[in-house]
């Protein structure tokens, strides 16, 4: 995935979004596949996002869903699992939320995994919106001098 974004010029972030200040202003599309929940601040990594990106541009980011069945057994793991210990998991409300906060518009969601990750025979499909998918991808864009191209 990194190298085909990476192809057509768009920045693919496998680290933190708050170690954005290497990247130059007004870049057209950022996508980040790190969980929302690994952030240590996600306000001010998305408000680092929203500062790089140019006027109409998005951002897409994706998250396990704290409300739903494999987010509430990602927290309960976190005592015993190294990875998850540090976490703060989020749920798509509360990320909706900061993203309007930082200034971010016209947010779209979209869904996946309905059903145990464990016990699939087949992905789940795709569905718009969230609250019922644990895996959400959301698309949100930086707003151009009160107006959206």
């Amino acid at each position: 995935m990194k190298s085909v974004w990476g192809q057509v010029g768009f920045p693919f972030l496998s680290q933190s979004l708050s170690a954005l200040n290497h990247l130059r202003r007004w870049q057209p599309l950022l996508i980040h596949e790190e969980l929302q929940c690994i952030l240590p601040e996600p306000s001010s990594s998305l408000s680092e996002a929203y500062r790089i990106l140019k006027p109409a541009g998005s951002l897409i980011l994706a998250i396990i869903d704290k409300d739903t069945e494999l987010g509430r057994t990602y927290e309960a793991m976190k005592a015993s699992n190294k990875f998850y210990r540090e976490a703060t998991f989020y749920t798509t409300r509360e990320v909706l939320a900061l993203l309007q906060q930082v200034g971010f518009v016209r947010i779209v969601a979209c869904q996946t995994i309905f059903s145990n990750p464990e016990t699939m025979n087949a992905p789940d499909n795709v569905r718009d919106g969230y609250g019922e998918g644990a895996f959400v991808v959301l698309s949100a864009t930086k707003i151009n001098q009160g107006k959206i191209e």
